[in-house]
């Protein structure tokens, strides 16, 4: 079977899409929305495997990470990321756990006070 490149997604919960389930065209890739209390938290470690693509929140990113972890994703995008720069919150911690071969994160927000907001530790 040919390995499939896997990305993982973490969104704010106020993200556009994430009420929607399961998206899949031929022309593009196909995206898992993991999301809500229906979400199939059991069968995901066989479902994820069709997926390129994994589009989850932060808050389930923490609740979540046991099977998140289990995982090999090419990469992490994080978008909004100031909803971690507080390295301290479970979430954040969560975030940094999950293994990737590289880590994007995005913001719209402008670093206000220190260089640390930048630097995922």
């Amino acid at each position: 079977m040919e390995m499939k490149d896997r990305y993982f997604l973490s969104v704010p919960l106020q993200w556009p899409g994430t009420g929607s389930a399961r998206q899949k065209s031929s022309r593009h890739p196909s995206v898992l929305v993991h999301h809500g209390v229906n979400r199939r938290k059991k069968e995901f470690l066989a479902e994820v495997l069709n997926y390129d693509l994994v589009i989850s929140t932060y808050a389930l990113t923490y609740r979540d990470e046991d099977i998140l972890d289990k995982v090999e994703w090419n990469g992490v995008v994080l978008d909004e990321a100031q909803n971690i720069k507080n390295s301290s919150t479970k979430q954040s911690q969560a975030v940094r756990r999950i293994q990737a071969d590289y880590r994007i994160a995005l913001t719209g927000t402008p670093v206000e006070n220190r260089l640390s907001e930048l630097i995922g530790r």
